[in-house]
């Protein structure tokens, strides 16, 4: 006996119409994963942005407060003497410091880095090393003193003195940091002028 046509066409319309079916709630399930993703990585992402600004927000932040460079003597060793200031909102933990005095030429035409931190050898040593507000570092000496070259390129102008070097410390959240620092005296009616940062070398971290 042979199969109506009419019944042939109704079952192969009826599998099209499944297959078509199938392929739709295929492709609607494969949207609907790519907007669920979007969606939580687009969260995730907010999420870290508000948390990574609100830690640099409350985390420390240390500057240099140098004290003023005293008189220009020859045969005298520069020196040094002056702060760290915490301007963050939470306390700084104390790493160690390097700093450095240099004359040289003006205007600077390098740039005075300084080494990595070293957390195994700090040059600050005390009990507690957390701090908020302004500390005293300890003063800093430069090996040579002045001589008469020295003090002659600087009354002409021609040469500056300069305070840089690392400041090491780590914020209340276990993450390390550093600030380096330059600032520069120069000879001004007589005297040296208050502290100048230098044009590079200033970035904190």
């Amino acid at each position: 006996m042979s199969e109506n046509p009419s019944n042939s066409r109704d079952s192969a319309k009826e599998k099209t119409a499944r297959y078509r079916l199938r392929v739709a709630v295929f492709w609607i399930g494969i949207v609907v994963a790519v907007i669920a993703a979007f969606t939580t990585g687009v969260t995730t992402w907010q999420d870290y942005m508000v948390k990574d600004a609100a830690r640099n927000q409350l985390r420390a932040h240390i500057v240099v407060k140098p004290e003023q460079l005293p008189t220009l003597e020859e045969g005298k060793r520069p020196r040094l003497r002056g702060s760290y200031y915490n301007i963050g909102r939470t306390p700084a933990y104390d790493q160690g410091s390097r700093a450095h005095i240099l004359v040289a030429e003006y205007p600077l035409t390098r740039t005075l880095t300084d080494e990595e931190c070293d957390k195994e050898q700090t040059t600050l040593k005390r009990k507690n090393k957390w701090f908020v507000g302004e500390i005293p570092h300890p003063e800093t000496v430069r090996d040579e003193p002045f001589n008469h070259s020295e003090i002659e390129a600087i009354q002409k102008g021609q040469a500056a003195v300069y305070f840089y070097g690392r400041i090491c410390y780590a914020d209340i959240f276990g993450e390390s940091h550093h600030t380096d620092f330059c600032l520069y005296w120069r000879w001004d009616g007589g005297r040296f002028t208050p502290a100048l940062f230098c044009a590079q070398g200033n970035i904190v971290d």
